[in-house]
């Protein structure tokens, strides 16, 4: 039988240290300060890590019929915990209903009732130990889908006062440590500023789980209005800049230095992606944007390897500290790339890489997910 909860103090699910967005979060305690946690091993890491990347959810019927799907792997010994909001309150866990204690293996249908979103929150546990080894936060959005909310975002309420009396309004804001926190608090007032969608097209089994989610966490790199991220599709000229100007404007917030404005005369005011390509290109010198574009931009076409690569040398050669060893790079087909020192500097730097045959594919077009995987180790690069 479902169990509606009023929760007095902080949710044991709150309970828990802030980290690394992509990670599980495992609390380190149960909620009971006498008792001391069970004790849990690598094993059970390694399995709650790949468990949770591996859920699903399914937002098809949520706009029609008012219903989302998730489904839950399943893994022998181990099981899961489902609760979800019920109510007014969206995404703080303060009144809820438990909507599955099982193994997984299977799919459930969460009733959508809050115009203003439905928090779900998934635990997962050692079956024998009872140990919670993973314990995690979605909110689905009307119109926008269902987004992660990383743990220093989250935050728990009471509706009891000092006297023990049951009130109509919010009482008190705790923060993830269980401390009250101020109703002005930035993470009461910009509730889930920290949130990212979660992709409905892939899952953790995918090569690039990690750094594509890595990325747009970042809030460099976006999906499609159906929640897909499309992995595999190849990315055009415009796409790219979208996402490297926004990696350029965290990353050096006191500006440009080139002013490049109006040197692509094909690419229209109107067009989508004019304001990123224009910031884009006032990080580098004119001279490099002639070299790797041409005398038109093309804001449509898809990008090479090799125009990756000399955009990225453009915009970080004259930075400083990133000044780097030319050459040593010595790919089979080097021949064919048009930027073989670009080639290099990122090849040195880390961010790239060529092939197991020992190519480059200079000439290839390239796809979302590698630009993920190329643009999360370009920002790390960039954050000492």
């Amino acid at each position: 039988m479902r169990k509606i909860t009023v929760i007095v103090l902080t949710l044991m699910m709150l309970l828990m240290p802030a980290g690394q967005s992509l990670a599980i979060y495992t609390p380190n305690s149960h909620g009971i300060p006498s008792i001391p946690p069970t004790p849990y091993t690598e094993a059970d890491i390694k399995t709650a890590e790949e468990a949770v990347s591996r859920i699903k959810w399914d937002t098809s019927k949520a706009e029609s019929e008012n219903k989302l799907i998730l489904t839950l792997p399943r893994y022998g010994g181990y099981k899961w915990v489902v609760r979800k909001d019920i109510g007014k309150y969206v995404g703080i866990g303060l009144l809820w209903e438990q909507m599955y204690d099982g193994p997984g293996g299977e799919s459930l249908e969460l009733d959508l009732t809050n115009p203003e979103g439905t928090g779900i929150y998934l635990g997962f546990s050692n079956a024998s130990t009872h140990r919670v080894l993973a314990i995690e936060t979605y909110i689905y959005f009307p119109g926008q889908g269902v987004k992660y909310i990383p743990p220093e975002d989250r935050i728990g309420a009471s509706l009891v006062d000092d006297e023990g009396n049951i009130r109509d309004d919010i009482v008190r804001y705790t923060d993830i440590e269980g401390k009250t926190i101020d109703s002005n608090d930035p993470r009461v007032v910009n509730r889930f500023q920290h949130a990212y969608i979660i992709f409905s097209d892939f899952d953790g089994t995918h090569w690039a789980y990690k750094v594509i989610y890595r990325l747009t966490s970042l809030g460099y790199i976006k999906g499609y209005p159906d929640n897909a991220f499309r992995p595999e599709n190849n990315i055009t000229r415009a796409e790219f800049a979208a996402i490297m100007s926004r990696l350029l404007k965290n990353k050096y917030p006191a500006g440009s230095r080139y002013d490049n404005a109006g040197i692509f005369p094909d690419l229209a005011a109107s067009h989508w992606s004019y304001g990123a390509v224009s910031d884009m290109l006032s990080y580098m010198p004119k001279e490099d944007a002639a070299r790797i574009f041409g005398d038109k931009f093309s804001a449509n076409t898809q990008i090479t390897r090799d125009e990756v690569a000399a955009v990225i040398e453009a915009v970080l050669k004259n930075r400083d500290g990133l000044a780097g060893p030319a050459g040593g790079v010595n790919f089979s087909d080097m021949g064919k790339s048009r930027f073989p020192s670009a080639v290099s500097f990122c090849v040195n730097k880390g961010y790239i890489k060529g092939y197991p045959d020992g190519s480059f594919k200079p000439e290839n077009s390239i796809t979302r997910a590698e630009i993920a995987a190329i643009l999360v180790k370009v920002a790390e690069s960039l954050s000492g």
